[in-house]
């Protein structure tokens, strides 16, 4: 059966990205990482430089959701429209 109400965060692997330009491929992958946590009726909350981490093999991760937030997808959404238009 389906647990409800319960997320489960893993700990951080690697480092934060800071102050590194997202390439258009991490930025995709985060994108998805996002769509699917919309997808389950979660909103991450907190999408920026600070909870942005890539591990050792560079593929980007979300560390650390804002789960008392009233963010909503949308927030996200416009957040990493935010980190996309900061590459220029």
């Amino acid at each position: 059966s389906e647990a409800e109400g319960i997320v489960v965060v893993e700990a951080p692997r690697g480092e934060p990205i800071g102050d590194r330009v997202p390439t258009p491929q991490m930025l995709g992958q985060l994108r998805r990482a996002i769509t699917e946590l919309h997808t389950a009726g979660i909103a991450h909350g907190c999408v920026d430089r600070h909870h942005i981490y890539l591990d050792a093999d560079g593929f980007p991760f979300l560390a650390f959701p804002s789960l008392l937030t009233l963010a909503t997808p949308t927030d996200d959404l416009r957040a990493l429209s935010e980190l996309s238009i900061s590459r220029r």
